[in-house]
């Protein structure tokens, strides 16, 4: 059973939001290709990098994504 990573993308430095409407768009900036490769072996079309819609004060997810370039060992 895989243990459970608390959310480490509240102070990741790749961790970035844009201002869309009346929310954040919060997404991982990282670009050395891990996200990329991820999404592409596990048929995810959309949104690479894509973390979450929040509001000012919330932060969209508990736990890190699995395609965390920082923590994914695999690739």
């Amino acid at each position: 059973m895989e243990s459970i990573t608390k959310c480490k993308c509240i102070t990741c430095g790749y961790c970035k939001k844009n201002f869309k409407g009346k929310n954040y768009n919060v997404y991982c900036a990282e670009n050395s290709g891990k996200i990329n490769k991820y999404f592409n072996e596990h048929k995810i079309a959309k949104m690479p990098g894509f973390i979450g819609y929040t509001k000012r004060d919330v932060f969209p997810i508990k736990r890190t994504p699995k395609w965390c370039p920082l923590i994914n060992k695999e690739s």
